[in-house]
C-alpha cells in the first residue's frame, strides 16, 4: 500500500481493481484462493506486486478473507448491478473509501490534476516538496483513472441522489398510467385503486373529473416526496 503524508492509497486504480474482484465473483460461491487468483492473472504468488494488489482490493472494500478471498456485496453491486443507480452509488462508495481520493476530489471537483499538482500535495498534506514531486505523477494517474471510472462524463457523487429522485418520479408516473384506463367507446374510467366508473351522464362525468384530479394530486405528492407509496 502506497503512502503520501499521513494518507495511504491503493497501488492500482478502481477499474483495474474491479477486474480482479470480478475474477473472484465469477467463480463458484464468489470465492477463490489467493494462489488461483494469482495463477489466473499471471502473478507470482510470493511476489510483492501480488500483495500490493490484494491490499488495494481490501482498501477499496472489494474483497474479504485471507487464504480464501471472497468478493464483497459492494463489489457485486458494481460487477452485477440491478440498475444504473445501484451501479453509480456503489462506484461512489468505492471511490470514497480512499480518504486521499475524497480529499483531492473535494478540492479539484471533476477537474484533472494539473502540472503543478505536486505543489498542491506539498501544501495540502504538509509533505516535503521532494517527496511531493516524486509521488505526484503516480498519485495523479491512479486518482484520475479512478475518477473517470467512477464518475464518467462529469457525473459526480453530488448528483447521484438527484438521479435517484428522477428515477423514482418516472416510476411513479408509469405506475399511475398503468393503473388508469379510459375506454371512450364503453364510457368507462377504469383504475386499479377505484375500480370501474361508468361515464353515462353529467354526474358521472363530474365524478370522473374528481377522480382524475385525485390521481393528479397523488402524482404531485409522489414527485414532491420522491416515493411511489400512497
Amino acid at each position: 500500500m502506497a503512502k503520501i503524508g499521513e494518507y495511504y492509497y491503493p497501488d492500482i486504480d478502481i477499474e483495474e481493481a474491479i477486474k480482479y474482484a470480478k475474477t473472484i465473483y465469477d467463480f463458484p460461491s464468489h470465492s477463490m484462493s489467493v494462489s488461483m487468483l494469482a495463477e489466473k492473472h499471471g502473478l507470482k504468488l510470493r511476489g510483492g506486486w501480488t500483495g500490493m494488489i490484494l491490499s488495494s482490493l481490501r482498501k477499496y472494500n472489494l474483497i474479504e478473507g485471507r487464504g480464501t478471498l471472497r468478493s464483497t456485496n459492494l463489489a457485486e453491486k458494481i460487477i452485477n448491478p440491478k440498475d444504473q443507480f445501484e451501479l453509480q452509488s456503489a462506484k461512489a462508495i468505492v471511490f470514497d473509501k480512499i480518504d486521499l481520493w475524497r480529499r483531492i476530489h473535494s478540492d479539484y471537483g471533476e477537474k484533472v490534476p494539473s502540472s503543478d499538482f505536486w505543489a498542491y500535495l506539498a501544501e495540502k498534506f504538509t509533505i516535503d516538496r521532494v517527496e511531493a514531486k516524486e509521488k505526484a505523477e503516480k498519485v495523479a494517474k491512479i486518482y484520475t483513472e479512478s475518477l473517470g471510472f467512477c464518475f464518467p462524463s462529469g457525473a459526480s457523487a453530488g448528483n447521484i441522489e438527484e438521479d435517484r429522485r428522477e428515477m423514482v418520479i418516472q416510476d411513479g408516473v408509469r405506475d399511475l398510467k398503468a393503473s388508469m384506463f379510459v375506454n371512450p367507446i364503453l364510457g368507462e374510467l377504469r383504475t386499479e385503486e377505484y375500480g370501474v366508473l361508468k361515464i353515462k351522464d353529467t354526474v358521472s362525468i363530474e365524478t370522473a373529473i374528481t377522480l382524475l384530479q385525485s390521481l393528479k394530486e397523488k402524482l404531485k405528492i409522489n414527485q414532491a416526496g420522491g416515493n411511489t407509496t400512497s
